[in-house]
């Protein structure tokens, strides 16, 4: 999520990710869950054709404090950011990640009522942005 203020977030989890059998995972689930994420959130700015994120947090201590380059383009409400080709965090592969993401309109708090409490979600920022990603092998 892009928001305000030049603050983003984001969360990624492979598509086959398996739940554990128990509220708190064994230590072998937990490894799978790790190895099956990748998050961090921080400040971005934007240059001509790219975005640097400035993690501040990041599910992997070595990108705290890193700044992480995205390429992005713009097609109406979608945006779409690629990686450079890299080894993959999660397991080392040769990978060049692609996320596209949507705009979605901001909800009022009266949305929500309409929604019902149950399943409520918190109103989206303005120009906040909801993705689906892919990875592809690198090419060189």
């Amino acid at each position: 999520m892009f928001g305000p203020a030049n603050r983003m977030t984001t969360m990624l989890v492979a598509k086959d990710r398996q739940a554990p059998a128990a509220e708190v995972p064994t230590d072998l689930e937990r490894i799978a869950l790790h190895k099956s994420l990748i998050a961090f959130a921080g400040r971005y700015s934007i240059e001509p054709g790219r975005i640097v994120i400035h993690v501040e947090i990041s599910w992997n201590e070595a990108w705290s404090g890193t700044e992480q380059i995205r390429f992005y383009a713009l097609h109406g409400d979608r945006m779409t950011l690629r990686t450079e080709p890299h080894r993959s965090a999660t397991d080392g592969q040769e990978s060049v990640y692609i996320q596209e993401w949507e705009k979605i309109a901001q909800r009022q708090p009266s949305d929500l009522a309409q929604i019902g409490s149950a399943t409520a979600a918190a109103p989206a920022a303005a120009g906040s942005r909801r993705s689906a990603g892919t990875r592809r092998p690198a090419v060189r």
